[in-house]
């Protein structure tokens, strides 16, 4: 009896470890943040895709920055050994660039993937930053104040 309640709670003990070991283990995430400079104004455009679908991707990651129309000079930075290929594309908005802030720029992101997985897009400058979560496959929308 006594060798048959030890053994009980040492198959829970062990299946308690193994769903601990499993929770604790979370998604791993690879990113790539290629850097967009406005003027003088910067913005990170990040995005985070689990590690273990990078082999998934089908082409480069396409991030498209709308700025406002008449923007300073502007010109992109991509991050040296970046784990998987992006190309950021500039458009201009209708609305006008206030040289005194705040600007909006909108970032669309698309991922193309085998298979759909969870992808992360984070726009920041300085001190702020806005997080937005999607799919690949499919358009990511997120956006950023410049003051």
């Amino acid at each position: 009896m006594r060798v048959r309640v030890s053994l009980s709670l040492v198959m829970l003990l062990a299946a308690l470890v193994a769903f601990a070991m499993r929770v604790e283990a979370g998604v791993q995430f690879c990113e790539a943040d290629p850097v967009i400079q406005i003027g003088d104004k910067q913005m990170a455009v990040t995005v985070q895709i689990p590690s273990d679908q990078v082999a998934n991707l089908r082409g480069p990651v396409t991030i498209i920055a709308s700025l406002p129309r008449n923007h300073p000079p502007t010109r992109v930075t991509y991050q040296p050994n970046a784990p998987f290929a992006e190309q950021v594309v500039l458009r201009e908005s209708v609305i006008p660039w206030n040289d005194e802030g705040p600007n909006i720029v909108r970032v669309s992101v698309y991922v193309p993937s085998a298979v759909e997985h969870d992808v992360i897009v984070i726009a920041a400058s300085g001190a702020t930053s806005n997080q937005v979560t999607g799919h690949s496959n499919k358009t990511i929308e997120n956006w950023l104040v410049l003051r």
